[in-house]
């Protein structure tokens, strides 16, 4: 006799609520990862060195300023 495959679904209501749990954590995981490179940055700069920060700010000599006012 021929064997069913069991239904997705199945599946699904099983194992939904540990790869659920897997996801948040790796989401929490990356946006504190990106959280502490993008603040922490500036002070990661040396004097005379310049940094493109972003879509936000412009960074030389550790002073950033916005791109309202990007000559300085």
């Amino acid at each position: 006799m021929a064997v069913c495959p069991e239904p997705a679904g199945k599946w699904w209501k099983e194992h939904s609520q540990s790869l659920r749990r897997i996801l948040e954590v790796l989401l929490s995981f990356g946006c504190g990862v990106l959280n502490i490179i993008s603040f922490g940055s500036p002070y990661w700069l040396d004097q005379g060195e310049n940094g493109h920060m972003g879509l936000w700010q412009n960074c030389s000599n550790t002073k950033c300023q916005g791109l309202s006012n990007p000559s300085g």
